[in-house]
């Protein structure tokens, strides 16, 4: 099904190549389009749901007077790099810390790409129910890094996405199409409105793995203020 409305890039100089090359390399590169597009709408659907699960683990913490984290670090005992990142992205949000009144504090945890992404989200709503996100903290074990730059760039934009879709807009089908076809209809969360960003590398001597989709699905989860709960708000 189509779905791209827009111009293919220019992935290709077609002044460089003869006919039939450039032909190969324009069905390659609308193949590159659409996986990039496929890989998208399943990171949001990923993170719908891990939305989900992440909320009721909270409320079974809740429920039995735990807090989220330590709860997360006991069942994640026998998994090293998952507690790393967990704890990691814990110490420097400073969890457990008391917070300003009206803020709350979510944390949540992911593995994807072979790549292991913890996030504690900041937030808080206003009276006329506006949602501000103050500050991500975000742990990353993606195996070596080759550029920690791109590696931080990644795990922001993955962030800005995971919020656009938990708090701004939605994709939505009509007659087997995607009504929206760019940025003025499916509005992503501006400068002014993202919170600071704050990405933490663990060092490792493994191979690299992705960092391109895992950064966007923990950051809807980790939103204290979307769980029934509603946990970890300062007073």
């Amino acid at each position: 099904m189509p779905v791209h409305t827009g111009t293919m890039p220019a992935l290709v100089n077609f002044n460089t190549c003869s006919q039939d090359q450039a032909a190969v390399e324009a069905k390659a590169n609308w193949r590159v389009c659409a996986f990039v597009l496929l890989l998208f709408v399943v990171a949001a659907t990923l993170s719908a749901i891990r939305k989900d699960v992440a909320f009721g683990f909270d409320e079974v913490a809740h429920a039995g007077g735990k807090d989220p984290y330590e709860l997360r670090r006991k069942l994640l005992a026998n998994q090293p790099r998952m507690l790393a990142v967990l704890d990691l992205a814990a110490q420097k949000a400073n969890w457990g810390a008391k917070l300003p009144p009206g803020v709350g504090r979510g944390i949540a945890g992911h593995f994807s790409f072979d790549s292991y992404v913890a996030q504690v989200v900041e937030a808080s709503v206003a009276k006329d129910g506006a949602v501000r996100v103050h500050r991500v903290v975000c742990a990353v074990d993606c195996g070596t890094v080759i550029n920690p730059d791109t590696v931080k760039a990644q795990m922001e934009g993955g962030i800005v996405f995971g919020l656009t879709a938990a708090l701004k807009t939605e994709i939505t089908l009509k007659n087997g199409r995607v009504e929206q076809s760019n940025f003025h209809d499916y509005q992503m969360m501006r400068i002014f409105e993202s919170p600071k960003i704050e990405v933490y590398i663990v060092p490792s001597s493994v191979n690299p793995t992705g960092v391109g989709e895992p950064g966007v699905p923990p950051a809807a989860p980790a939103l204290p203020l979307l769980s029934s709960v509603n946990h970890g708000f300062g007073g």
